[in-house]
């Protein structure tokens, strides 16, 4: 009896030593972002966020206005129209993460919406 109960403490604590050694392992590296927000210049007309970048990590653009509109392109601006690109509405996101995996666009990433209205876009 007493062996028994000695047998399950010591596969007690191997399983609290195999679970702390896990949380080390999953632990994330920092990544540096790149603030790159600014004001749309031309009603209608897409402005490059920016360029192709094929290291990078993850990106994040918000519409910052409270009532118009923006559209996000990941592709060449020259390409771009309102039609193929991401419909943002006010305090709506958008990101170059694909689902289902660490898939990232390296796409240059394009914008427009309204003259002066402000966007948020954060790059890493």
């Amino acid at each position: 009896m007493k062996v028994a109960i000695n047998a399950r403490l010591v596969l007690l604590a191997l399983a609290v030593l195999m679970l702390s050694i896990g949380s080390v392992w999953a632990q994330s590296v920092p990544k540096t972002s790149t603030n790159l927000s600014g004001t749309i210049t031309t009603t209608g007309t897409f402005q490059q966020i920016q360029g192709q970048a094929n290291g990078r990590q993850g990106c994040t653009i918000t519409d910052n206005t409270v009532s118009d509109n923006q559209w996000v392109y990941f592709g060449t601006c020259a390409n771009a129209t309102q039609a193929t690109a991401v419909p943002l509405y006010p305090g709506q996101s958008v990101n170059c993460n694909l689902p289902g995996g660490n898939l990232v666009l390296s796409d240059p990433v394009c914008i427009t919406g309204t003259t002066g209205d402000t966007f948020f876009a954060n790059f890493q």
